[in-house]
């Protein structure tokens, strides 16, 4: 979902001027460098250290390296000539970001079954049921066949 949402940005970003690359990632002419790199990587890394340990250490940890993103590499990035921001400002481009974390957040959520209530959990399986693959193989009844 993080790369999906990154694209999308991205394409709104292209759309209403937010950026300029001046270095290009063959074949994503118009796409800012870290998009599909390491701004992919810290959503992982940022969810492996801090999602079990709540949506506040979860927060704290995105706006630190959201933070870091347009404030510092964006900077560096501009300086090397790579690329520059244009119709977005750093705070703006930061706000989307942790935007774009608290959705993730949510996602995960769900795809861990937090939100699901008690009454629907009632009304899934029993803990008993087990895939075809688990279950044991019949035992042989007769040895008639084998003659």
């Amino acid at each position: 979902l993080g790369a999906l949402i990154t694209t999308i940005v991205g394409e709104f970003a292209l759309a209403l001027n937010w950026w300029s690359t001046k270095e290009v990632i063959f074949p994503f002419y118009h796409v800012q460098p870290m998009s599909y790199g390491g701004f992919l990587e810290g959503i992982f890394w940022i969810f492996k250290f801090t999602y079990r340990r709540g949506f506040m250490s979860y927060m704290l940890a995105n706006a630190v390296f959201e933070f870091l993103l347009p404030f510092g590499i964006n900077r560096w990035m501009s300086q090397l000539g790579i690329m520059e921001l244009v119709n977005i400002t750093p705070l703006k481009l930061m706000m989307i970001n942790l935007a774009d974390a608290v959705v993730l957040y949510g996602y995960q959520m769900w795809q861990d079954d937090v939100l699901v209530t008690s009454n629907e959990k009632k009304n899934q399986f029993s803990s008993n049921f087990q895939p075809a693959v688990a279950k044991p193989l019949p035992q042989k009844q007769d040895d008639n066949n084998s003659e």
